[in-house]
């Protein structure tokens, strides 16, 4: 073949290269800026996260701050865990308040990893917080007799409202379940106790929790608790035959507000995807009614949910653990770990 012949081939087989070339650039679409911006839009909204309103918004204009990934605990001690990072973070944070007033988990940890927790609401009428009788002294009973970490919450009473007290049970039960690993939790076995005014608590957490919120990265998590026990509890804080105190406190300046008190009473706020809920209460109890507790089971029983009621004949109000009482109440915590036991939370 001639030089000249072979020079007229390569030409003829860049051509058809260019040809094909051609062909396969106008099957692709053209990088417009437009296009550009319509998949990054597609992106995000794949990957965004929409989140429930929860049942206490945050004020307007409250900033949010980076949480730490993980965090490190003495489980020998019981230094406080703070919920938020500091106070200007806190939702409804009122700076008169004194320092001792600051959201916080005292924790009470055994050893042993993915264990069952529960955080403790002391009583109090939400005027102060019975923190031993109804907070370390059930704290340290969980550890030995039910195998559970714990937790005593020291949220926000009087003059702070409604609005305080619950962001912060609800931020407990977040904080703890972001960070289960390093408090050697189970995050699907969390679970509140309540005594008292902390029992109308403990229920308000059972009743108005959320998937997740908007803010930081711990508000994000659920807040629903797993389970729930109201001991002797304040239900009501519509009607007569809740806790005179207690009410007036939890409502604070919208104590007339009607709609607000039948929202947080927990009889009339009982929903389908509640947690289990444990109740005892005392037939002879002279501060808060047992109809309160009455209320509550038959609310939740019409309604096909999880509910053991434990009504005693004898044993009052406040009496904490009754371990060595001489009525029959001193039965609740035996009854109590049989239950935790057919709900599977512990063993």
């Amino acid at each position: 073949m001639t030089p000249k012949r072979v020079l007229s081939l390569l030409l003829l087989v860049g051509l058809l290269l260019a040809v094909v070339a051609c062909a396969k650039d106008a099957n692709e679409p053209v990088a417009t800026t437009e296009n550009a911006t319509t998949a990054a839009t597609t992106a995000a909204t794949t990957t965004a996260r929409t989140f429930e309103t929860p049942a206490i918004p945050d004020p307007e204009g409250l900033s949010y701050a980076q949480m730490p990934e993980s965090i490190s605990v003495n489980r020998e001690g019981h230094d406080p865990l703070y919920l938020w990072s500091n106070t200007d973070h806190i939702p409804y944070w009122d700076n008169t308040l004194p320092e001792t007033e600051i959201p916080k988990l005292l924790p009470y940890l055994i050893e042993g990893e993915d264990r069952p927790c529960v955080i403790v609401c002391p009583g109090g009428g939400y005027k102060y917080r019975s923190e031993e009788a109804e907070g370390s002294d059930i704290a340290a009973y969980a550890n030995t007799e039910w195998g559970m970490q714990a937790f005593v919450l020291t949220y926000r009473v009087a003059p702070a409202d409604y609005r305080s007290s619950i962001n912060d049970v609800l931020r407990a039960i977040r904080y703890v379940r972001y960070y289960a690993k390093d408090l050697g939790v189970d995050p699907e076995r969390i679970s509140v106790i309540g005594f008292s005014a902390g029992g109308h608590l403990a229920c308000m957490a059972a009743e108005h929790f959320d998937s997740g919120k908007a803010g930081d990265a711990i508000d994000n998590v659920s807040s629903r608790p797993d389970a729930a026990i109201l001991c002797y509890p304040v239900i009501t804080v519509s009607e007569s035959w809740g806790h005179e105190g207690s009410t007036t406190r939890f409502l604070g300046e919208f104590v007339n507000d009607k709609e607000l008190a039948k929202r947080f009473s927990g009889d009339l706020g009982v929903r389908e995807d509640m947690p289990p809920v444990f109740i005892f209460h005392s037939k002879a109890d002279n501060t808060v009614p047992c109809r309160n507790s009455e209320d509550l089971a038959k609310a939740m029983e019409a309604a096909g949910l999880s509910c053991t009621f434990k009504l005693y004949q004898t044993g009052g109000h406040g009496c904490s653990l009754a371990l060595t009482s001489s009525y029959d109440v001193k039965n609740w915590t035996a009854d109590c770990k049989a239950w935790l036991k057919t709900i599977n939370f512990i063993e």
